[in-house]
């Protein structure tokens, strides 16, 4: 697989304190789902249509399946997806969009969120 570029590059130089200290650190979205996934058990996700190749190229990857989902104008998925206790509802923030509200909102809708 092709080295993606992802993360925060300013976080490389940054020597202030740790934000949530006692974490684990991880550098990108994709190992922290790929973490979750192997921790969890989730067997399927659900992504949005408009996401960038690497999470689908990491499912591929590691032989988890997924389905498509379509978001509308308030960057919510479109439908009620039906997803069971082994799936995951993965929801991007689309230029930081989604208040905490409403992501609270979709929690309550969908147990298992990434």
């Amino acid at each position: 697989m092709a080295r993606a570029i992802g993360g925060y590059f300013e976080w490389e130089m940054y020597d202030g304190p740790e934000f949530h200290s006692g974490m684990m650190r991880l550098d990108s979205v994709r190992s922290a789902l790929h973490l979750a996934i192997e921790q969890r058990g989730y067997e399927r996700v659900f992504l949005p249509v408009h996401l960038c190749n690497c999470i689908r190229d990491l499912l591929d990857d590691i032989s988890v399946a997924y389905e498509w989902y379509r978001i509308g104008e308030d960057f919510l998925p479109l439908s009620d997806l039906a997803i069971s206790e082994s799936d995951c509802l993965f929801l991007v923030n689309y230029y930081g969009q989604l208040d905490n509200e409403r992501i609270k909102g979709v929690a309550q809708r969908y147990s298992n969120i990434f």
